[in-house]
């Protein structure tokens, strides 16, 4: 029997005939494989171990690397150690011993091998050296020796295997124990997070940050709100508070709710109190359709004065935003907007948020003049479309971050008795709840006087700008996005990893 010592710090005897089987660490049940060319029995001087920390299987297989002769690695059989993934090459690479320390060559004819993200023709190996292998990622450790304890009898080969044990370094300094897949830093056996990146290390998925929420609160004011409006408004399925994360105040978008209410308010009155040929409003609004064939017609005395028709102006595209045409309609963009809107402009800042909005209004109105060129003339108003943008940034940004809603229902004909609920659940079904009546009414060809279109466009512009500013790595999500969520480790080539974006 022969002893390697586990990075746990526990010795484990291997016999001398289980070279190259995987042994069970009986301390942490990590796999220990004792790898060699032509058996261990003489001195095996120079050993060091690969520990397997990404792969298709066999995560957190520790190699330990013996005997004079090369070590092969490879997808095939007739390799000493046997990598099955499906970007293994049959004869992959070569470890050899030169002295007191272990050198790899490749076998393959691309040119190189991958350590440390650089190729090379060949290598010799230093502690926290990380090797790419096919789909595989290896990382070096270099042994230290250490002597059997004193009085020990031992036979010859023992003493020999005795004296190439690894020796524990302190728990502070335990590397390979757990290795973080993002920065590479190693952990004393038992560690669940990387502190420095924010994600479990086992799985390389991130943590979760969420904004805190008081629920009592919450729940408490929002009850008392839904016992007054419930009487103007007997149903409704309105989100109250989000989650998503974000270090900054949201001031534009506090800005801009301030602002449409403002003006929403003076276009009111100005609609009220204007007679119908003098007012101005109409050049606000965004018009889109067929003008009317003008037909001539005799003046007739005492005849009834009509609205005129407006025309496109291209401020349009940016002034129906502010303008709704009553309070409900007023109400329940400012609650999206102030719900979803305020939590994206908390994470990307105010400049983007300054300058995305106004985009996201014109994106609404061009899908919308684009879908009701061949109508007839019309015009459109109110912040739904740019609301609608930032939903679809909120959905790449929190898809799971929980929203908290609230549902109500005054039944008018027992009582005014009120019914009503408040829940959380992820952004993901939020905004996908509300896209689905736009997509629904769209295949139908509804003509409900909801601009639909505007709405499907302001959120596809939502989601692209989402995406590109992940990619292009200007906005930092913090592992939640949609981008790590579906795609997990695989998003970091697109997104960076996270010990990157710390930075």
């Amino acid at each position: 029997m022969m002893q390697v010592l586990c990075s746990c710090g526990r010795a484990v005897e291997v016999p001398y005939d289980s070279v190259g089987q995987a042994i069970e660490c009986p301390n942490c049940q990590r796999s220990l494989r004792l790898v060699a060319a032509g058996g261990v029995e003489g001195s095996i001087t120079g050993t060091g171990r690969l520990i397997i920390s990404e792969g298709p299987d066999r995560v957190g297989e520790q190699l330990i690397l013996a005997g004079n002769g090369p070590i092969d690695i490879g997808s095939v059989g007739s390799n000493t150690i046997v990598l099955q993934g499906g970007a293994v090459s049959h004869h992959h690479c070569r470890v050899t011993r030169e002295s007191e320390h272990w050198r790899i060559e490749p076998l393959n004819r691309d040119g190189g091998i991958l350590v440390n993200d650089e190729r090379v023709a060949a290598r010799e190996l230093q502690t926290g050296d990380v090797l790419q292998i096919g789909d595989y990622v290896l990382e070096y450790e270099a042994s230290e020796k250490a002597e059997p304890a004193p009085g020990a009898s031992v036979s010859a080969p023992t003493r020999a295997s005795m004296s190439q044990v690894f020796r524990a370094p302190p728990p502070s300094q335990l590397a390979g124990a757990i290795t973080c897949p993002s920065c590479g830093h190693s952990y004393p056996f038992g560690s669940k997070i990387c502190v420095s990146c924010g994600i479990d290390l086992e799985t390389g998925r991130p943590l979760l940050t969420a904004r805190e929420v008081d629920e009592d609160s919450l729940y408490v004011n929002t009850e008392s709100v839904v016992r007054a409006i419930s009487f103007v408004i007997p149903f409704g399925l309105y989100p109250v508070a989000s989650e998503g994360f974000g270090t900054r105040k949201p001031y534009v978008v506090w800005a801009i709710a301030v602002i449409t209410v403002v003006i929403s308010v003076i276009f009111w009155v100005t609609n009220f109190r204007a007679p119908t040929m003098q007012r101005t409003d109409l050049t606000f609004m965004l018009w889109a359709g067929n003008h009317p064939a003008a037909v001539e017609t005799t003046p007739q005395p005492f005849a009834i004065e009509v609205a005129p028709t407006g025309e496109f102006r291209w401020w349009q595209l940016i002034t129906y935003a502010f303008l709704h045409q009553g309070v409900l309609h007023l109400a329940g963009n400012v609650v999206f907007l102030l719900v979803l809107g305020s939590r994206v402009n908390a994470l990307i800042g105010q400049i983007k948020t300054a300058i995305l909005y106004p985009l996201f209004a014109i994106c609404a109105a061009l899908a919308y003049l684009l879908a009701e060129r061949h109508g007839p003339l019309a015009p459109m108003l109110g912040a739904s479309g740019a609301v609608m943008g930032m939903a679809g940034m909120y959905l790449v940004l929190f898809p799971i971050h929980r929203v908290h809603m609230v549902v109500w229902l005054r039944n008018l004909f027992t009582g005014l008795r009120l019914s009503h609920n408040i829940f959380a659940i992820s952004g993901f079904w939020v905004v996908l709840f509300y896209l689905a009546f736009d997509v629904l009414a769209t295949l139908l060809g509804s003509r409900d006087h909801v601009a639909h279109w505007a709405h499907l466009g302001g959120f596809v512009a939502g989601v692209v700008i989402g995406l590109a500013l992940l990619v292009t790595r200007q906005v930092d999500a913090h592992g939640g996005d949609l981008i790590s969520v579906v795609l997990g480790r695989r998003a970091w080539v697109l997104i960076g990893k996270p010990s990157e974006r710390a930075q």
